[in-house]
């Protein structure tokens, strides 16, 4: 539903990253795809969107390990309310992870949840 209506899901100036699965759209930011990625600015490009991804794929493998309920999160969006609730119990694994971080001092760079 995103792609049939980017309007209804981003304000503007808002987009998402995404892999070369996706087109290239004013709110999707994707990789550069041959022969494109061959000029050294593009290659230059797409490094460092690759490193936002493993960020971002590293993150939720953290948070995923500290809360298996975001594990078997498996709601069907289909209505604004159903996104709402999506967001919401992501909002409280964040809040609460902030809390135990907080709590705890830090985070333990040996923890193997941070290390994943």
């Amino acid at each position: 539903s995103i792609s049939k209506d980017p309007a209804h899901w981003f304000a503007r100036g808002e987009f998402m990253w995404a892999d070369s699965g996706y087109a290239l759209q004013p709110w999707c930011v994707v990789p550069f795809k041959k022969p494109l990625n061959q000029q050294p600015e593009n290659k230059t490009f797409n490094y460092y969107l690759s490193r936002v991804q493993v960020k971002y794929e590293h993150t939720m493998g953290y948070l995923k390990g500290r809360f298996g309920s975001l594990q078997s999160l498996q709601q069907q969006i289909s209505c604004p309310r159903d996104h709402k609730l999506v967001v919401n119990w992501i909002t409280v694994c964040l809040i609460l992870h902030n809390l135990i971080i907080s709590i705890e001092g830090g985070i333990d760079e040996l923890d193997p949840f941070y290390r994943e």
